[in-house]
């Protein structure tokens, strides 16, 4: 009852006000909307300083020296005909029917991959870098689809942008060019080499084709000779708020991806392949452990939270000339991939919105809707701690004073008494 009085006599003073000076109202419905107004502002605001776009930043420059992508040769057929059909193979392993016929008693899959891929003198008859074979390290890796492929890593810089300073590799194949007019198989599958350009940290992997978006990808037929122009573009990612990338620089996202899969096939299915790295299981011996390896390996949407890399080079490759090459008695290839400039393509990605410009937008807003300038606001925090907490603390002081020289005055008082007492 009472607190229905209360507002009464509220709305009652409010309307008295209200009639007596009609501007208040006008000002205090302005000023609700500027606040609410400023309130959502700020919240947009903040929430761009939290999570900020970005802007994209292009430049050029010119290196002092080109350092030179890695290369990887994948043959195409993977494997050796002849081997699989010993075997009572088809001419691909990811045929499961094939394997029904397979002698695991008497082969492993260890075995069988070793005899049926083909070895780095069976790939390459020449390589240079800059003039020098030196100046290349070949590694070998194992896959399920490609068999074996051969890595070209450059181990030394260059510093003119001609052809003499850059790759020149030449690839045989066992190609029969007396069965077929053309570059392609029994089967009508081309043959010759998938070439992969990508960065030396980046190593090659058959998850990472699909996965990384920072490979070129060529297919060299052959008998074909080709000529390949390089062009460097380096991206710098913004490792601001929610965004994720890794400043690890010698971390490969896609090996990382493997590694994953790999591990989570080799769980699923309680054995190994030979292209699996360091597998903790033994190799698959029967047909359906073998089946169900390759459809696991085939199928797997393993999402494994790798990272890409916050800086990342991508090398870009345009056809400057191709022709056929017959310069030797066996089946052959020729590819020669050269800088014809030291100008480099950076992108960078920046915060589109920083602090300052987080401090710009909010005094803009206040001031504008507001009227707020840098001593009014200081004069409506002062009033606003004057009502929280400054009338508080000065009526607390008044009143210890107060009582500091009442107790003063009592205490003089009395003194004087007792003199008085003692005359």
């Amino acid at each position: 009852m009472k607190l229905s009085v209360s507002f009464k006599l509220l709305y009652l003073k409010i309307i008295d006000c209200v009639m007596k000076n009609p501007k208040k109202l006008i000002r205090l419905f302005i000023l609700s909307d500027c606040c609410i107004i400023v309130f959502f502002q700020l919240w947009h605001f903040k929430s761009k300083f939290l999570w900020p776009p970005t802007s994209t930043y292009l430049d050029f420059h010119l290196n002092e020296s080109m350092y030179y992508p890695a290369i990887t040769f994948c043959r195409e057929p993977s494997f050796k005909n002849e081997v699989m059909s010993k075997y009572n193979l088809s001419f691909h392993p990811s045929i499961t029917t094939s394997w029904k016929n397979f002698p695991f008693n008497e082969t492993s899959l260890a075995d069988l991959y070793e005899e049926a891929t083909y070895t780095r003198d069976e790939f390459f008859g020449s390589y240079w870098l800059d003039g020098k074979s030196e100046n290349i390290d070949i590694v070998m890796t194992l896959h399920f689809s490609y068999g074996k492929c051969y890595t070209l890593l450059p181990l030394v810089t260059t510093d003119l942008p001609w052809k003499q300073s850059g790759y020149e590799v030449i690839l045989y194949h066992d190609f029969k060019k007396e069965l077929f007019q053309e570059s392609r198989d029994e089967f009508g599958f081309r043959q010759g080499w998938n070439m992969y350009l990508h960065e030396p940290r980046e190593e090659f992997t058959e998850y990472g084709i699909s996965s990384s978006g920072r490979i070129e990808n060529l297919f060299l037929e052959v008998n074909e000779e080709i000529e390949l122009k390089m062009q460097v573009n380096h991206y710098s990612q913004f490792r601001g708020r929610g965004s994720v990338c890794s400043d690890d620089v010698i971390r490969s996202a896609s090996i990382c991806r493997e590694k994953c899969v790999l591990r989570y096939v080799e769980d699923s299915i309680d054995c190994s392949g030979p292209w699996m790295k360091k597998p903790e299981t033994s190799l698959c011996n029967n047909y359906d452990k073998v089946k169900g390896l390759i459809n696991e390996y085939k199928n797997s949407e393993k999402e494994c939270g790798c990272m890409n890399p916050c800086e990342t080079t991508i090398y870009s490759s345009f056809v400057m000339n191709r022709k056929i090459y017959d310069k030797h008695d066996v089946p052959s290839s020729k590819i020669s991939i050269y800088f014809t400039s030291k100008m480099v393509t950076n992108l960078e990605e920046r915060s589109g919105y920083d602090s300052a410009q987080f401090v710009a937008d909010m005094g803009g807003s206040l001031s504008f809707l507001l009227g707020l300038s840098v001593i009014g606001f200081i004069i409506v925090l002062e009033k606003i701690l004057g009502y929280l907490f400054l009338d508080k603390l000065v009526e607390n002081y008044m009143q210890k004073k107060e009582a500091k020289k009442q107790a003063e005055l009592e205490e003089t008082k009395g003194a004087k008494e007792a003199k008085f007492l003692d005359m």
